[in-house]
Parts: structure tokens; sequence; C-alpha cells
């Protein structure tokens, strides 16, 4: 009984008539009977290596490349750089700052530089004068100490020829208030000293202030005063004032009782 060729047998016939005997061979097709389509064996494709259509992948084609662990940055090697540390310091305002070495500071004039500025040797000084102690004033608001001499601390105590104690400090800042406190004197900066300035004064009546101070036993010269030496001498002859017992030198006074 014969059937109608199907498209899958047409197919197989074109196949069969292209064919080279050893693929006759291969195929075993007999060529009594009519061939189907499991005659025709199977192809196996290789594998695509280029970017064409039709490119076939396998799952380990899919797998993710390996990157060598040398590459990888560790922990460690991802961390920030540390950035050094400078020494901050506080400035004369109360602002920090870095340290000189990092930053260049404005150049600021020191107070002790700044007072030098403002009395400066030879200067003239003159007003109304408001006692401190035995030894320093103010005049005109500017704070100036006698030069050459120092007075006993405001507190210093010192003794008389009996042993009674007597508060010479008070004493020595006493009796240079009643010689020029309110009086209007002339006042030449000899240098600076601390925040003010160390002064030879005078006024009217008064030819020299330290002069008088020293002579009434009131204060005792130091190095700057040497020409007060003599005076000093007579008041001791004299017992005026601090000469009439035993004290403790003003200078080491003031450096045990600051």
């Amino acid at each position: 009984m014969n059937f109608p060729a199907s498209p899958l047998t047409v197919i197989g016939f074109a196949l069969l008539a292209t064919a080279s005997p050893l693929h006759a061979q291969t195929l075993n097709v007999s060529t009594s009977r009519t061939p189907v389509l499991s005659d025709i064996p199977s192809i196996n494709l290789p594998k695509q290596h280029d970017n064409t259509i039709g490119q076939a992948f396998s799952s380990a084609d899919l797998t993710a490349p390996l990157i060598p662990t040398e590459t990888v940055a560790t922990p460690e090697e991802l961390t920030p750089p540390r950035i050094p540390t400078t020494e901050i310091t506080r400035g004369t305002d109360g602002m920090r700052t870095s340290s000189p070495q990092d930053v260049a500071a404005p150049q600021k004039q020191s107070a002790k530089a700044q007072e030098q500025t403002k009395y400066a040797a030879g200067m003239t000084l003159s007003g109304v004068t408001k006692v401190f102690d035995g030894h320093s004033f103010l005049i005109d608001n500017h704070p100036v100490r006698l030069n050459g001499v120092d007075a006993p601390g405001l507190k210093q105590v010192c003794t008389a020829a009996g042993g009674a104690a007597w508060r010479c400090g008070e004493a020595a800042r006493t009796f240079l208030n009643r010689l020029i406190d309110g009086k209007r004197l002339k006042c030449l900066v000899d240098a600076p000293a601390g925040a003010g300035a160390a002064v030879s004064c005078s006024g009217v009546g008064i030819p020299d202030v330290t002069r008088m101070v020293v002579d009434a036993g009131m204060a005792v010269v130091n190095g700057h005063g040497r020409k007060y030496v003599e005076v000093q001498a007579a008041a001791q002859r004299k017992k005026a004032g601090l000469w009439v017992g035993k004290f403790t030198g003003p200078i080491e006074w003031r450096r045990k009782n600051p």
C-alpha cells in the first residue's frame, strides 16, 4: 500500500541525493525502503568561542573569573591614612592654634615688648599721682616705681629696737602717700619695669622723690640706686625708719611672700 510522501520524507530524500557513498554507508539506509527521520544521525556541533549568533555556553562559561588573591586589597590597605597630629597650643587670645612648625602664625608683639615700646627710656610722664605702696604709684594712670630702691612689702612687719613689731610696709606707704599723693609730678623714665616703668620724679618742693624716701629710711637701695648709697648710710647712722631695728630685706620678703 502506498502512502503519500510527507515533508520530512522529502527532506530525507534530498539529503540522500547529495550524500556520497561514504555518507550512504554511514547512514546505513537501505534503498529498498523509504527512509524515515530516525535514519538521520545527530550531529555534535563544536562550541563557538567567538561572538557569532548561536554561541553556546556551558555552566563553566558562566562562572565568574577568579581574581588572584594578591590583587585583592586587604582591610588594612583600605584603612584611610592617619593624619599626623600637630601639637595644639593656645594663643594669648584663648583660641587654639597649630604648632609654629605647621602653621606660620602671625607675628604678635609680646606684652613685655609692648611695654618697652610704651615706656622707653628718656620719656617724661607728668600728672597727678596715686600711691600703691612705699615705692610704686600711678602717675596720670601710668604704673611706675621709684628707680633704684625697694620699699618693704605692704604687709611686711619689722622689729623695733626694743623688739616690738611694727608694720613697716604700711608705714612706708603712708610716708610716700603724704609726700606725693594727689600732687602733680614730673617723672623721667629710666627704663621699662614690669608692666610699667622705673622713674625718677620731682615736683614743686620735691627735688628728688627717691632721695627723700631713702633719707627717711623707708626704702633700701638696690643695684640701680648707687647714687643713693651715701644717703642710705646717713639714714642708718641716725636709725631712721627701717634702720631703727631689724628687718628682712624687701626683695627677700617678697620672694617668700608672693
